[in-house]
């Protein structure tokens, strides 16, 4: 991909001249004196970054003009293709509250859910042309029931559309809609509902002009890699993919997205809504539109999906590192971990998907399905997130089986992928089936191209207690491997255990070692993957289990207890107690299988019985005929324990405690 910026969202050429290389084939003379001109081979136009233009317009309470609009009250139509008109009512739920304006006198009908009352109802703006559209509010505000749009195309307005309201769980989005898509639009008009009538603060809408480029109408696919000669590296059935450099990616509107799934467990089947009647050459932009939409508007870090498919069979990239990782993206809210999502672009309520879109969603699934071992035409257990505004069917924290190729429907409270595309699953997962039993038949089970790190053992002061909060991580060098990639799983002292589903990415580096910094009172789980120069990922190596211990403001001493400063102390510091009834608590422990302490002992020192929830974990004898002032003292258990950590005087001797570690193995 080139570094070359676009030359502008309606797609304006700069004055100048291009010269351009013509290769002249030679004259041929025919029979009868014909000859055939010369032929000029120009060169495709190059992908290059196209920058979209995000133009937000912000939508305040009930315009009066709007509200006289004898259309402005019509039923939207919903992501299912039909009105959202579940039921006769004998009053609009449109009906504006007290505070605006009177119910109107036409009859209104209930939205798909019940008790919403109008909110927001923006007027018929003119905006610039655009490809790409969506509604956004405040996190926080009103309890959003139904968000509703038309826009203008070619001087029409069409009717109102439902975008389905989502929440996935990235940390620090602003709640919203899914995009619309058009084939082209300069008009909209917005609609929300929410349960009160109250409205959302900061209610806005996006239009994205996601630019021009002449290479759109080329934008060209990766080849196929080579199979290779030794083994199954997962790349054999690899589809033609449009890279993000292809489709034009802006790569400086993504940030940071470093958690990548532990394994492939299921693949999402979506659809974008919105038009169908795109041209291939629009593709490309409605792609860097959902992608501008997703970044800029809603807040996220990249696109949500890991691929896309338009209808003439075109694959998008999606997420960066799709291609050769599992990245964690935004496309099934409370069921992102061990998942992908390939989307289709169009509305499949209202069209069927064509033979090309089917036959490449057929390709990237059984790709990514021999690549990660997935049976396509099992079930995988899933379980649900707590993210809270994408409707998942399914309670957090609860375990669901769903096929391995699923609908976004199946899961949450959408018509997602459309009923006809939705009805084409069964035929999708057997065709799946086929082509992975081909590949598998003519190269045999995948096998990784370079090996496993061998770990070098972290020393006494990291593991399992980790009591300065740098530790240096090595490991040796694997033959093949350009890079290797340092995952980690981190929890605090009051989470649970890391979720072994997912790793995040703490860095790539080309050396065998790297720093890492840990905050106190947090467990971290820490692991090596070596990447070859095609970026082909090798197998994950577990290299450390540590815990840091809990700062010290973290520890509620009892009054008997003094605080001693001095050196050779563990941290300049230490807690000193004669009093038989002294105490020391520490909150929030979770899942500890072993407690270690730093302390002070000598001759004569007395003990600490140490207590975790109501569980008498064990002793500490800080009695010690050789007197040490940052002494390491451990007791493990034989299962975990969660709950405050008391230590607690057993006689009236002298007693030290200076910091405790509660780590989550033995």
């Amino acid at each position: 991909m080139g570094d070359v910026e676009g030359t502008g969202t309606r797609g304006r050429v700069a004055a100048g001249i291009r010269r351009t290389t013509v290769r002249l084939t030679t004259a041929a003379v025919l029979a009868g004196g014909a000859v055939v001109a010369p032929v000029a081979t120009l060169p495709a136009p190059a992908a290059h970054v196209v920058k979209p233009h995000v133009d937000t317009h912000d939508v305040r309470g009930i315009d009066a003009k709007a509200r006289r609009d004898a259309t402005a009250l019509d039923p939207a139509v919903g992501d299912d293709g039909k009105p959202v008109v579940p039921r006769r009512a004998t009053a609009s739920p449109f009906a504006a509250t007290p505070s605006t304006t009177p119910t109107p006198t036409a009859a209104g009908t209930h939205p798909s859910l019940d008790g919403g009352r109008l909110a927001v109802l923006g007027a018929q703006e003119s905006t610039e042309h655009f490809l790409v559209a969506g509604v956004t509010w405040a996190s926080g505000t009103s309890d959003v029931v139904l968000v509703s749009v038309r826009v203008r195309e070619d001087g029409r307005w069409s009717p109102w559309t439902e975008l389905e309201v989502n929440d996935v769980g990235v940390p620090g989005e602003r709640p919203g809609t899914d995009p619309l898509t058009t084939s082209g639009a300069d008009g909209i008009q917005v609609r929300v509902v929410t349960k009160d009538g109250s409205a959302p603060k900061e209610v806005q809408v996006d239009v994205v002009d996601p630019g021009t480029s002449a290479a759109d109408a080329n934008a060209g696919s990766t080849a196929r890699p080579l199979a290779s000669a030794d083994a199954a590296t997962g790349y054999e059935n690899q589809p033609s993919i449009v890279t993000r450099g292809g489709w034009g990616a802006d790569e400086s509107l993504a940030s940071s997205w470093p958690d990548v799934s532990a394994h492939l467990d299921a693949m999402y089947v979506h659809h974008t809504a919105g038009t169908n009647s795109y041209t291939k050459a629009q593709s490309p932009a409605i792609v860097r539109g959902i992608y501008a939409y997703h970044t800029k508007s809603r807040g996220w870090p990249d696109i949500g999906y890991q691929f896309l498919v338009d209808k003439y069979g075109t694959i998008f990239q999606g997420r960066i590192n799709a291609v050769h990782d599992n990245p964690i993206g935004a496309q099934a809210g409370g069921y992102n971990t061990d998942t992908i999502g390939v989307s289709a672009m169009g509305n499949f309520e209202t069209a069927q998907p064509t033979s090309a879109m089917l036959t490449s969603i057929e390709k990237v699934l059984a790709w990514k399905g021999y690549e990660y071992g997935v049976n396509s035409q099992g079930h995988a257990r899933l379980l649900t997130g707590s993210s809270t505004g994408s409707n998942t069917k399914a309670k957090a924290g609860t375990w669901v089986t769903v096929p391995t190729i699923l609908g976004h429907r199946d899961t949450n409270g959408t018509a997602c992928p459309g009923k006809y595309l939705y009805a084409k699953l069964p035929a999708i997962r057997a065709a799946v089936h086929k082509r992975i039993a081909a590949v598998r038949a003519a190269h045999g089970a995948i096998k990784y191209t370079t090996a496993s790190p061998t770990i070098v053992k972290s020393s006494s002061t990291v593991a399992p207690v980790q009591w300065y909060s740098k530790a240096t991580f090595r490991w040796k060098a694997v033959k093949g491997a350009k890079w290797y990639q340092v995952l980690t799983r981190s929890a605090s002292r009051t989470d649970p255990t890391p979720d072994s589903r997912a790793w995040r990415v703490q860095a790539t580096v080309t050396k065998t070692s790297y720093t890492l910094s840990t905050l106190n009172g947090w467990s971290r789980v820490i692991a090596v993957r070596p990447i070859a120069a095609d970026h082909k990922r090798g197998p994950v190596k577990l290299h450390t289990r540590l815990t840091r211990p809990v700062i010290t403001s973290a520890i509620d001493w009892s009054p008997s207890w003094k605080k001693t400063a001095g050196t050779g102390y563990f941290g300049g510091k230490v807690w000193t107690s004669t009093s038989s009834t002294a105490v020391a608590k520490v909150k929030g422990v979770r899942s500890a299988r072993s407690v270690v302490v730093k302390a002070a002992v000598g001759p004569g020192y007395g003990k600490l019985k140490v207590v975790i929830g109501d569980v008498t974990c064990g002793y500490l004898d800080l009695n010690s005929a050789t007197p040490k002032k940052a002494a390491t003292l451990k007791i493990t258990m034989k299962k975990a324990h969660s709950g405050t950590a008391s230590f607690r005087a057993v006689d009236g001797k002298k007693k030290t405690l200076t910091t405790a570690a509660f780590p989550r193995t033995p």
